[in-house]
């Protein structure tokens, strides 16, 4: 697995044990669930108070989120950087400028640090600001750039780990089978 979970709960493990890895991972859910009430009170998507009520509900009693809210793994950091990405996408589309550009790549960087799930995520990022920036009929040149820099920015976060499976195992991908 990418490293950043294992970096942000080594403290809590050390100072407090397993109890303390778990109270990360609650504090990690609890974040996601604010992340989530944030998106769904600022998207123009769902308009109704009652629509919002129901799509927090439904959030916050999904199954994954209550069972792994207390668990020592990386999906609730998983599932945190997962909203915080989408939230980011919507400020990006609402809001196309570069620090909202910056934002999403820091991000989708910070997804690949956490898991490795987050490859997936990355090409479709990547097609989210070159269609924002198509959208808002910018020069090609400043798409490109625009996509670049995101590229750039998201790589340079997130592939530590993939790179040094490559340097060490030879493959930048290795599953449990492995």
């Amino acid at each position: 697995h990418p490293p950043l979970y294992y970096v942000f709960a080594a403290p809590f493990a050390v100072l407090h044990g397993e109890k303390g890895a778990q109270l990360l991972s609650l504090a990690f859910s609890l974040l996601t669930l604010w992340v989530i009430a944030h998106v769904v009170a600022t998207t123009e998507l769902i308009r109704r108070p009652a629509a919002r009520r129901h799509a927090l509900a439904f959030a916050a009693f999904l199954p994954q989120f209550a069972l792994f809210g207390l668990f020592v793994s990386n999906d609730s950091l998983s599932f945190l950087v997962g909203a915080a990405t989408f939230a980011a996408a919507f400020a990006l589309v609402d809001r196309p400028s570069l620090p909202t550009l910056l934002d999403f790549a820091v991000i989708t960087g910070v997804g690949l640090l956490t898991k490795g799930t987050f490859i997936a995520v990355a090409p479709l990022a990547a097609a989210l600001v070159a269609v924002a920036a198509w959208r808002r009929r910018m020069p090609v040149r400043r798409q490109l750039a625009a996509l670049a820099l995101f590229l750039a920015t998201a790589g340079t976060i997130g592939a530590y780990k993939f790179v040094r499976n490559y340097r060490e195992l030879g493959r930048p991908v290795m599953h449990s089978m492995d």
